[in-house]
């Protein structure tokens, strides 16, 4: 399971054959598709890093909302933690922006999807702000054994509605191995 670039983590371990995988949950990963929101590209460019200590926890959590429920403001916090921690290394921002031009397509594995012959589960927020539904919604079509829950929920959908994605996700991971 992945969410956002934890999801191109789980894809590529999928594609990559070296590592068993009976399911793969997906949500609002990246990997999918070329695809991504022009202001995500710009967030990510600048640093979040950067962002979070000039910026405050306030302002921090104006331009970055948490999810709103007690769970999310937690994590919120949480996030904003680790972003201003002393020390912190530029290393994951570097990377980053090599999967991610300003300008041009994500690295994707979009060609590659039809080789997961796992069943898939996508998992994807209505109102997504940096990998639009589209994504999801062309990986469905490729990928052999998949199927797309759409919440009305962003980037986040796993936080912002656990009430209704665990219960999906639990019965995804529980369901019998087909033969």
């Amino acid at each position: 399971m992945g969410h956002s670039l934890g999801g191109l983590v789980a894809l590529e371990l999928a594609l990559r054959g070296r590592v068993p995988v009976e399911r793969l949950a997906l949500v609002d990963a990246m990997g999918l598709g070329p695809e991504m929101e022009r202001k995500a590209r710009l967030f990510f460019r600048a640093g979040p890093e950067r962002l979070a200590r000039s910026l405050g926890p306030w302002a921090w959590a104006q331009l970055m909302p948490p999810p709103p429920t007690p769970l999310g403001e937690r994590l919120g916090a949480l996030e904003y933690e680790l972003h201003t921690r002393p020390g912190a290394s530029p290393d994951a921002t570097r990377a980053f922006n090599r999967l991610v031009p300003v300008a041009g397509p994500v690295f994707h594995r979009a060609e590659k999807l039809d080789a997961i012959t796992a069943p898939v589960l996508l998992v994807w927020g209505e109102h997504e702000d940096t990998l639009p539904v589209s994504i999801a919604e062309r990986a469905a079509r490729r990928l052999p054994r998949a199927r797309l829950l759409r919440l009305d929920a962003g980037h986040s959908p796993h936080q912002e509605h656990p009430e209704r994605v665990l219960p999906e996700l639990k019965a995804f991971l529980a369901a019998p191995q087909e033969r």
